[in-house]
């Protein structure tokens, strides 16, 4: 076992956001000059080394998210995706992600039919915000559906899931 095992990850976070990336990319990932994973760790990751993802707490919680309480590049990030899928509008979400379009109507044919997201989102709080490792087109619907963005939203999108759902948020420090 290394010294950056996984079994500091609850196992549903390594099933749900890792196990993918650990098959594709391998484990432990390759640290670059700067102390930072490299390739496309570097990016899961959330750019940060990977001492950051090992000495913190894990909490799975269940509860509301408001968008007010996602860190600024995130909110940002959740607009765009949402804009490029309401109104076809070209950004690098619609440009990097092929398959955004269909993604998002998959997550919101699954709130139609169940009132809340799929799966456990994965957050971290920075500076007090929740910053999204894994789950930005989950909650890109969910935001949409809930009526939390500032656009126009088709009728039949207007679901209002279930306030709560389950997320797991990592903090450090």
């Amino acid at each position: 076992m290394t010294q950056f095992s996984l079994d500091k990850f609850p196992s549903e976070v390594i099933d749900e956001w890792l196990s993918t990336y650990v098959e594709s990319e391998g484990w432990p990932p390759a640290i670059g000059n700067d102390g930072i994973p490299t390739d496309r760790w570097r990016y899961l990751l959330s750019k940060r080394p990977l001492e950051w993802w090992f000495e913190g707490v894990w909490e799975k919680r269940n509860g509301h998210i408001s968008f007010h309480d996602l860190t600024e590049k995130n909110k940002e990030s959740i607009v765009k995706m949402a804009l490029a899928y309401l109104t076809g509008h070209i950004n690098e979400y619609s440009m990097q992600i092929g398959d955004l379009k269909p993604r998002i109507t998959s997550i919101i044919e699954y709130i139609k039919k169940n009132k809340t997201i799929p799966g456990t989102p994965v957050l971290y709080l920075e500076n007090g915000k929740y910053a999204i490792s894994d789950g930005n087109h989950r909650l890109c619907a969910y935001y949409i559906c809930y009526g939390y963005l500032n656009m126009p939203i088709p009728k039949e999108l207007e679901l209002l899931p279930d306030e709560n759902f389950n997320y797991w948020v990592y903090k450090n420090g």
